[in-house]
Protein backbone atom coordinates (compact mmCIF):
# COMPACT_ATOMS: atom_id res chain seq x y z
CA UNK A 1 0.00 0.00 0.00
CA UNK A 2 2.95 2.31 0.70
CA UNK A 3 3.95 2.50 -2.97
CA UNK A 4 0.36 3.33 -3.98
CA UNK A 5 0.17 6.16 -1.44
CA UNK A 6 3.45 7.62 -2.73
CA UNK A 7 2.03 7.71 -6.27
CA UNK A 8 -1.09 9.43 -4.91
CA UNK A 9 1.08 12.03 -3.19
CA UNK A 10 2.95 12.71 -6.43
CA UNK A 11 -0.31 13.08 -8.37
CA UNK A 12 -1.81 15.52 -5.89
CA UNK A 13 1.40 17.55 -5.55
CA UNK A 14 1.48 17.99 -9.33
CA UNK A 15 -2.08 19.28 -9.31
CA UNK A 16 -1.46 21.79 -6.55
CA UNK A 17 1.62 23.20 -8.30
CA UNK A 18 -0.22 23.62 -11.61
CA UNK A 19 -3.31 25.39 -10.31
CA UNK A 20 -3.48 29.16 -10.82
CA UNK A 21 -6.52 29.62 -8.60
CA UNK A 22 -5.89 32.25 -5.88
CA UNK A 23 -4.43 30.62 -2.79
CA UNK A 24 -6.94 32.32 -0.51
CA UNK A 25 -9.83 30.78 -2.48
CA UNK A 26 -8.28 27.32 -2.37
CA UNK A 27 -7.83 27.53 1.40
CA UNK A 28 -11.36 28.86 1.89
CA UNK A 29 -12.88 25.99 -0.13
CA UNK A 30 -10.80 23.43 1.72
CA UNK A 31 -11.90 24.87 5.07
CA UNK A 32 -15.55 24.86 3.97
CA UNK A 33 -15.46 21.22 2.90
CA UNK A 34 -13.59 20.32 6.08
CA UNK A 35 -16.35 21.85 8.16
CA UNK A 36 -19.13 20.04 6.28
CA UNK A 37 -20.11 16.70 7.79
CA UNK A 38 -20.93 13.71 5.60
CA UNK A 39 -24.39 13.32 7.15
CA UNK A 40 -25.32 16.64 5.50
CA UNK A 41 -24.60 15.23 2.05
CA UNK A 42 -27.69 13.99 0.12
CA UNK A 43 -28.40 10.28 0.30
CA UNK A 44 -28.60 7.89 -2.64
CA UNK A 45 -31.65 8.09 -4.93
CA UNK A 46 -34.53 6.20 -3.33
CA UNK A 47 -32.96 6.52 0.10
CA UNK A 48 -31.66 2.94 0.26
CA UNK A 49 -28.21 1.66 -0.68
CA UNK A 50 -28.36 -1.29 -3.08
CA UNK A 51 -26.53 -4.35 -1.70
CA UNK A 52 -26.08 -7.89 -2.99
CA UNK A 53 -25.21 -11.14 -1.18
CA UNK A 54 -21.89 -12.82 -1.82
CA UNK A 55 -23.61 -16.06 -2.81
CA UNK A 56 -25.50 -14.40 -5.66
CA UNK A 57 -24.56 -15.68 -9.16
CA UNK A 58 -22.25 -13.23 -10.90
CA UNK A 59 -24.58 -13.13 -13.91
CA UNK A 60 -27.41 -11.85 -11.70
CA UNK A 61 -25.09 -9.25 -10.13
CA UNK A 62 -24.19 -7.93 -13.57
CA UNK A 63 -27.88 -7.69 -14.42
CA UNK A 64 -28.52 -5.60 -11.28
CA UNK A 65 -25.60 -3.28 -12.01
CA UNK A 66 -26.93 -2.78 -15.52
CA UNK A 67 -30.59 -2.29 -14.59
CA UNK A 68 -29.79 0.12 -11.76
CA UNK A 69 -27.30 1.97 -13.96
CA UNK A 70 -24.59 1.82 -11.31
CA UNK A 71 -20.90 1.03 -11.51
CA UNK A 72 -20.45 -0.73 -8.16
CA UNK A 73 -22.33 -2.32 -5.29
CA UNK A 74 -21.49 -3.42 -1.71
CA UNK A 75 -21.34 -7.19 -1.22
CA UNK A 76 -22.71 -8.86 1.92
CA UNK A 77 -20.81 -11.69 3.57
CA UNK A 78 -23.03 -14.81 3.22
CA UNK A 79 -21.23 -16.64 6.04
CA UNK A 80 -23.76 -17.11 8.86
CA UNK A 81 -21.00 -17.46 11.43
CA UNK A 82 -19.61 -13.93 11.11
CA UNK A 83 -20.65 -11.01 13.30
CA UNK A 84 -23.37 -9.08 11.46
CA UNK A 85 -23.21 -6.09 13.80
CA UNK A 86 -19.79 -5.02 12.52
CA UNK A 87 -19.25 -3.67 9.01
CA UNK A 88 -15.81 -5.28 8.82
CA UNK A 89 -17.38 -8.74 8.91
CA UNK A 90 -20.79 -7.86 7.45
CA UNK A 91 -19.34 -6.88 4.05
CA UNK A 92 -16.92 -8.66 1.74
CA UNK A 93 -16.21 -5.39 -0.05
CA UNK A 94 -17.28 -3.65 -3.25
CA UNK A 95 -18.06 -5.37 -6.55
CA UNK A 96 -17.57 -3.26 -9.66
CA UNK A 97 -17.04 -3.87 -13.35
CA UNK A 98 -13.27 -3.59 -12.94
CA UNK A 99 -13.26 -6.51 -10.51
CA UNK A 100 -15.36 -8.57 -12.94
CA UNK A 101 -13.02 -7.86 -15.84
CA UNK A 102 -10.01 -8.65 -13.68
CA UNK A 103 -11.53 -11.94 -12.61
CA UNK A 104 -12.28 -12.95 -16.21
CA UNK A 105 -8.78 -12.14 -17.39
CA UNK A 106 -7.10 -13.79 -14.41
CA UNK A 107 -9.05 -16.99 -15.00
CA UNK A 108 -8.30 -16.86 -18.71
CA UNK A 109 -4.59 -16.54 -17.92
CA UNK A 110 -4.70 -19.63 -15.71
CA UNK A 111 -6.64 -21.56 -18.33
CA UNK A 112 -4.05 -20.74 -20.96
CA UNK A 113 -1.26 -22.09 -18.78
CA UNK A 114 -3.18 -25.29 -18.09
CA UNK A 115 -4.25 -25.84 -21.68
CA UNK A 116 -1.00 -24.84 -23.37
CA UNK A 117 1.96 -26.43 -21.53
CA UNK A 118 4.15 -26.29 -24.63
CA UNK A 119 3.71 -22.55 -25.18
CA UNK A 120 5.62 -19.91 -23.24
CA UNK A 121 3.75 -18.26 -20.36
CA UNK A 122 3.88 -14.90 -22.14
CA UNK A 123 2.30 -16.44 -25.25
CA UNK A 124 -0.28 -18.24 -23.08
CA UNK A 125 -1.55 -14.97 -21.67
CA UNK A 126 -1.91 -13.52 -25.14
CA UNK A 127 -3.69 -16.62 -26.33
CA UNK A 128 -6.04 -16.68 -23.36
CA UNK A 129 -7.37 -13.21 -23.93
CA UNK A 130 -7.52 -13.78 -27.67
CA UNK A 131 -5.33 -10.74 -28.27
CA UNK A 132 -1.78 -9.71 -29.00
CA UNK A 133 -0.42 -6.25 -29.59
CA UNK A 134 -1.37 -5.41 -33.16
CA UNK A 135 1.59 -4.81 -35.45
CA UNK A 136 2.13 -3.93 -39.06
CA UNK A 137 3.42 -7.48 -39.62
CA UNK A 138 0.43 -9.47 -40.91
CA UNK A 139 2.31 -12.73 -40.45
CA UNK A 140 2.67 -12.12 -36.72
CA UNK A 141 -0.98 -11.17 -36.29
CA UNK A 142 -2.28 -14.11 -38.32
CA UNK A 143 -0.03 -16.51 -36.46
CA UNK A 144 -1.34 -15.27 -33.13
CA UNK A 145 -4.94 -15.66 -34.28
CA UNK A 146 -4.35 -19.23 -35.46
CA UNK A 147 -2.70 -20.19 -32.17
CA UNK A 148 -5.56 -18.66 -30.19
CA UNK A 149 -8.20 -20.40 -32.27
CA UNK A 150 -6.40 -23.74 -32.30
CA UNK A 151 -5.55 -23.83 -28.61
CA UNK A 152 -8.74 -22.73 -26.88
CA UNK A 153 -11.55 -23.70 -29.27
CA UNK A 154 -14.59 -24.73 -27.20
CA UNK A 155 -12.47 -24.48 -24.09
CA UNK A 156 -12.32 -22.25 -21.05
CA UNK A 157 -12.82 -18.73 -22.43
CA UNK A 158 -15.89 -19.67 -24.45
CA UNK A 159 -17.44 -21.52 -21.53
CA UNK A 160 -16.51 -18.81 -19.06
CA UNK A 161 -18.73 -16.27 -20.74
CA UNK A 162 -21.60 -18.66 -21.37
CA UNK A 163 -24.82 -17.68 -19.62
CA UNK A 164 -25.32 -21.15 -18.13
CA UNK A 165 -21.83 -21.21 -16.65
CA UNK A 166 -22.49 -18.00 -14.74
CA UNK A 167 -25.42 -19.55 -12.92
CA UNK A 168 -22.96 -21.51 -10.78
CA UNK A 169 -20.29 -18.84 -10.24
CA UNK A 170 -20.86 -16.70 -7.17
CA UNK A 171 -19.95 -13.09 -6.49
CA UNK A 172 -17.77 -14.13 -3.56
CA UNK A 173 -15.49 -15.95 -6.02
CA UNK A 174 -14.87 -12.71 -7.87
CA UNK A 175 -14.27 -10.88 -4.58
CA UNK A 176 -11.26 -13.09 -3.84
CA UNK A 177 -9.10 -11.28 -6.38
CA UNK A 178 -7.08 -8.29 -5.09
CA UNK A 179 -9.09 -5.09 -5.07
CA UNK A 180 -7.76 -2.02 -6.85
CA UNK A 181 -8.70 0.13 -3.87
CA UNK A 182 -9.54 -0.69 -0.25
CA UNK A 183 -13.07 -0.99 1.10
CA UNK A 184 -12.89 2.12 3.26
CA UNK A 185 -16.17 3.16 4.91
CA UNK A 186 -16.43 6.35 6.95
CA UNK A 187 -18.94 7.53 9.56
CA UNK A 188 -21.60 10.26 9.19
CA UNK A 189 -19.70 12.74 11.36
CA UNK A 190 -16.64 12.52 9.09
CA UNK A 191 -15.68 15.56 7.04
CA UNK A 192 -16.63 15.90 3.38
CA UNK A 193 -13.01 16.92 2.81
CA UNK A 194 -12.06 13.36 3.73
CA UNK A 195 -14.50 12.02 1.13
CA UNK A 196 -13.21 14.36 -1.59
CA UNK A 197 -9.59 13.43 -0.89
CA UNK A 198 -10.39 9.71 -0.95
CA UNK A 199 -12.21 10.11 -4.28
CA UNK A 200 -9.53 12.26 -5.88
CA UNK A 201 -6.06 11.96 -4.40
CA UNK A 202 -6.43 8.34 -3.27
CA UNK A 203 -8.23 7.03 -6.38
CA UNK A 204 -11.27 5.55 -4.68
CA UNK A 205 -14.29 5.59 -6.99
CA UNK A 206 -16.75 5.30 -4.12
CA UNK A 207 -16.88 5.88 -0.38
CA UNK A 208 -19.43 3.94 1.73
CA UNK A 209 -20.86 5.73 4.77
CA UNK A 210 -21.64 3.40 7.69
CA UNK A 211 -23.84 4.03 10.69
CA UNK A 212 -22.05 5.47 13.71
CA UNK A 213 -20.92 2.47 15.77
CA UNK A 214 -23.01 0.30 13.48
CA UNK A 215 -22.79 -2.21 10.67
CA UNK A 216 -24.99 -0.97 7.84
CA UNK A 217 -24.04 1.25 4.91
CA UNK A 218 -26.42 4.22 4.94
CA UNK A 219 -24.94 6.21 2.06
CA UNK A 220 -22.69 5.50 -0.91
CA UNK A 221 -20.86 8.54 -2.30
CA UNK A 222 -19.32 8.20 -5.76
CA UNK A 223 -17.13 10.36 -7.96
CA UNK A 224 -20.06 10.79 -10.34
CA UNK A 225 -22.36 12.00 -7.55
CA UNK A 226 -19.83 14.60 -6.40
CA UNK A 227 -19.23 16.05 -9.87
CA UNK A 228 -22.95 16.18 -10.61
CA UNK A 229 -23.53 17.78 -7.23
CA UNK A 230 -21.12 20.58 -8.06
CA UNK A 231 -23.65 21.89 -10.58
CA UNK A 232 -26.00 22.63 -7.68
CA UNK A 233 -23.48 25.24 -6.56
CA UNK A 234 -24.25 27.47 -9.55
CA UNK A 235 -24.93 31.01 -8.44
CA UNK A 236 -22.38 30.93 -5.63
CA UNK A 237 -19.53 33.35 -6.19
CA UNK A 238 -16.74 30.83 -5.69
CA UNK A 239 -18.23 28.27 -8.06
CA UNK A 240 -19.12 30.80 -10.77
CA UNK A 241 -15.57 32.13 -10.60
CA UNK A 242 -14.03 28.68 -11.06
CA UNK A 243 -16.71 27.69 -13.58
CA UNK A 244 -15.49 30.31 -16.04
CA UNK A 245 -11.76 29.69 -15.70
CA UNK A 246 -10.05 27.96 -18.65
CA UNK A 247 -8.64 24.48 -18.23
CA UNK A 248 -5.11 25.84 -18.43
CA UNK A 249 -5.62 27.69 -15.12
CA UNK A 250 -5.98 24.31 -13.44
CA UNK A 251 -3.12 22.70 -15.32
CA UNK A 252 -5.60 20.43 -17.08
CA UNK A 253 -5.27 17.93 -18.57
CA UNK A 254 -3.11 16.28 -15.93
CA UNK A 255 -2.87 13.20 -18.18
CA UNK A 256 -0.87 14.31 -21.20
CA UNK A 257 -0.75 13.01 -24.74
CA UNK A 258 2.24 10.79 -24.01
CA UNK A 259 0.51 9.23 -21.00
CA UNK A 260 -2.86 8.45 -22.61
CA UNK A 261 -3.56 4.75 -23.00
CA UNK A 262 -5.64 3.97 -26.10
CA UNK A 263 -6.94 1.09 -28.18
CA UNK A 264 -7.32 0.81 -31.93
CA UNK A 265 -10.71 -0.01 -33.38
CA UNK A 266 -9.36 -3.14 -35.09
CA UNK A 267 -7.74 -4.54 -31.94
CA UNK A 268 -9.32 -7.37 -30.00
CA UNK A 269 -11.90 -6.41 -27.38
CA UNK A 270 -10.24 -8.46 -24.65
CA UNK A 271 -6.98 -6.72 -25.40
CA UNK A 272 -8.73 -3.46 -24.46
CA UNK A 273 -9.94 -4.93 -21.17
CA UNK A 274 -6.46 -6.27 -20.44
CA UNK A 275 -5.00 -2.80 -21.05
CA UNK A 276 -7.50 -1.28 -18.58
CA UNK A 277 -6.69 -3.92 -15.96
CA UNK A 278 -2.93 -3.54 -16.33
CA UNK A 279 -3.07 0.24 -16.02
CA UNK A 280 -5.74 0.51 -13.30
CA UNK A 281 -8.06 2.57 -15.51
CA UNK A 282 -11.72 2.18 -16.41
CA UNK A 283 -11.85 3.48 -19.98
CA UNK A 284 -9.94 3.97 -23.22
CA UNK A 285 -10.26 6.20 -26.29
CA UNK A 286 -10.83 4.18 -29.45
CA UNK A 287 -8.60 5.30 -32.33
CA UNK A 288 -8.65 4.58 -36.04
CA UNK A 289 -5.58 3.41 -37.94
CA UNK A 290 -3.44 4.90 -39.37
CA UNK A 291 -4.53 8.48 -38.58
CA UNK A 292 -5.11 7.92 -34.83
CA UNK A 293 -8.39 9.80 -35.21
CA UNK A 294 -10.70 9.50 -32.20
CA UNK A 295 -13.71 7.43 -33.23
CA UNK A 296 -15.12 6.16 -29.92
CA UNK A 297 -14.71 5.43 -26.24
CA UNK A 298 -14.73 2.07 -24.47
CA UNK A 299 -15.45 1.71 -20.75
CA UNK A 300 -14.91 -1.27 -18.49
CA UNK A 301 -18.64 -1.07 -17.95
CA UNK A 302 -19.16 -2.41 -21.48
CA UNK A 303 -18.26 -5.88 -20.23
CA UNK A 304 -21.88 -6.24 -19.10
CA UNK A 305 -23.03 -6.75 -22.69
CA UNK A 306 -20.93 -9.92 -22.95
CA UNK A 307 -22.97 -11.38 -20.10
CA UNK A 308 -26.38 -9.98 -20.93
CA UNK A 309 -26.27 -10.45 -24.73
CA UNK A 310 -23.96 -13.38 -25.51
CA UNK A 311 -26.10 -14.06 -28.58
CA UNK A 312 -24.45 -11.07 -30.30
CA UNK A 313 -21.03 -12.70 -30.46
CA UNK A 314 -20.49 -16.08 -32.10
CA UNK A 315 -16.79 -16.22 -31.24
CA UNK A 316 -16.00 -13.97 -28.31
CA UNK A 317 -12.24 -14.42 -28.55
CA UNK A 318 -12.10 -12.89 -32.02
CA UNK A 319 -14.42 -9.93 -31.43
CA UNK A 320 -12.72 -6.65 -32.26
CA UNK A 321 -13.49 -3.32 -30.68
CA UNK A 322 -15.23 -1.84 -33.75
CA UNK A 323 -17.37 -4.95 -34.23
CA UNK A 324 -18.33 -4.99 -30.56
CA UNK A 325 -19.41 -1.33 -30.54
CA UNK A 326 -21.38 -1.67 -33.77
CA UNK A 327 -23.10 -4.92 -32.75
CA UNK A 328 -24.21 -3.60 -29.37
CA UNK A 329 -25.21 -0.22 -30.82
CA UNK A 330 -27.43 -1.89 -33.43
CA UNK A 331 -29.02 -4.44 -31.11
CA UNK A 332 -29.45 -2.14 -28.08
CA UNK A 333 -30.26 1.40 -29.28
CA UNK A 334 -30.12 2.92 -25.78
CA UNK A 335 -26.85 1.24 -24.79
CA UNK A 336 -24.90 4.46 -25.26
CA UNK A 337 -21.91 2.45 -26.42
CA UNK A 338 -22.06 3.86 -29.94
CA UNK A 339 -22.59 7.46 -28.78
CA UNK A 340 -19.88 9.95 -29.82
CA UNK A 341 -17.15 10.21 -27.17
CA UNK A 342 -17.19 13.30 -24.97
CA UNK A 343 -14.54 15.78 -26.10
CA UNK A 344 -13.34 19.27 -25.29
CA UNK A 345 -10.61 21.64 -26.45
CA UNK A 346 -7.66 22.96 -24.43
CA UNK A 347 -9.17 26.45 -24.01
CA UNK A 348 -12.61 25.31 -22.82
CA UNK A 349 -13.76 26.35 -19.36
CA UNK A 350 -13.87 24.05 -16.36
CA UNK A 351 -17.61 24.65 -16.10
CA UNK A 352 -18.29 23.44 -19.63
CA UNK A 353 -16.36 20.25 -18.82
CA UNK A 354 -18.43 19.64 -15.69
CA UNK A 355 -21.63 20.23 -17.67
CA UNK A 356 -20.63 17.73 -20.35
CA UNK A 357 -19.36 14.99 -18.08
CA UNK A 358 -22.38 15.31 -15.76
CA UNK A 359 -24.74 14.92 -18.72
CA UNK A 360 -23.71 11.29 -19.25
CA UNK A 361 -22.69 8.33 -17.11
CA UNK A 362 -19.00 8.56 -18.03
CA UNK A 363 -15.85 8.99 -16.02
CA UNK A 364 -13.71 10.90 -18.50
CA UNK A 365 -13.64 13.43 -21.30
CA UNK A 366 -10.98 13.57 -24.03
CA UNK A 367 -9.08 16.73 -24.85
CA UNK A 368 -8.68 16.92 -28.63
CA UNK A 369 -7.32 19.20 -31.31
CA UNK A 370 -7.44 19.39 -35.12
CA UNK A 371 -10.20 18.92 -37.69
CA UNK A 372 -9.62 15.17 -37.51
CA UNK A 373 -9.79 15.03 -33.71
CA UNK A 374 -6.65 13.64 -32.12
CA UNK A 375 -6.48 12.97 -28.40
CA UNK A 376 -3.93 15.14 -26.61
CA UNK A 377 -5.10 14.48 -23.05
CA UNK A 378 -7.75 13.06 -20.76
CA UNK A 379 -9.69 14.67 -17.91
CA UNK A 380 -11.28 12.32 -15.37
CA UNK A 381 -13.79 12.76 -12.56
CA UNK A 382 -10.87 12.41 -10.19
CA UNK A 383 -9.14 15.38 -11.83
CA UNK A 384 -12.23 17.58 -11.62
CA UNK A 385 -12.72 16.92 -7.90
CA UNK A 386 -9.03 17.64 -7.29
CA UNK A 387 -9.46 21.15 -8.69
CA UNK A 388 -11.64 22.18 -5.76
CA UNK A 389 -9.57 21.07 -2.78
CA UNK A 390 -6.16 21.06 -1.18
CA UNK A 391 -4.93 18.79 1.60
CA UNK A 392 -3.91 20.18 4.99
CA UNK A 393 -0.56 18.83 6.16
CA UNK A 394 -0.78 15.11 7.07
CA UNK A 395 -4.59 15.35 7.07
CA UNK A 396 -5.34 11.74 6.07
CA UNK A 397 -2.29 10.00 7.49
CA UNK A 398 -3.96 9.05 10.77
CA UNK A 399 -7.16 7.92 8.98
CA UNK A 400 -5.34 5.60 6.58
CA UNK A 401 -3.03 4.28 9.29
CA UNK A 402 -5.84 3.44 11.71
CA UNK A 403 -7.86 1.77 8.94
CA UNK A 404 -4.98 -0.45 7.87
CA UNK A 405 -4.27 -1.36 11.49
CA UNK A 406 -7.92 -2.21 12.17
CA UNK A 407 -8.08 -4.44 9.07
CA UNK A 408 -4.89 -6.15 10.20
CA UNK A 409 -6.31 -6.79 13.67
CA UNK A 410 -9.48 -8.33 12.19
CA UNK A 411 -7.52 -10.76 10.00
CA UNK A 412 -6.82 -14.31 11.22
CA UNK A 413 -3.21 -14.63 12.39
CA UNK A 414 -2.38 -17.18 9.68
CA UNK A 415 -3.36 -14.65 6.96
CA UNK A 416 -1.26 -11.75 8.25
CA UNK A 417 1.80 -10.94 6.16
Amino acid sequence: MGKDILSCDAYFDTIQHKKKVPKCLQLSLTAAFRGLEVEQYPGVPGGEVIEIPGDMPIFEAVRILSEKNIMSVPVLNPDRNVKKNCWRTRYLGILDYSAIVGWILDNADMAAVQLSPDISSEKCISVAIGAVAATEDDIVVNDAESIAAGTLDDEFVTGLLDREAFKSIMVKSVMRIPRWVPFLPIEPDSSMLTVLLLLSKYRLRNVPVVESNGAHIQNFITQTAIVRGLLDCKGRDWFDYMYNLPLTDFGLPFISCDEVKSINSDDFLLEAFQLMKDNYITGLPVLERPTHKLVGSLSVRAVRFLFLRPDLFSDFRKVRVREFIESVGTAIPDSGLDAPPLTCEPNDSLGSIIEKIASRYVHRIYVVEGSEPRVIGVITLRDIISCFITEPHDYLDSILRSTVESFYEEMPKEERK
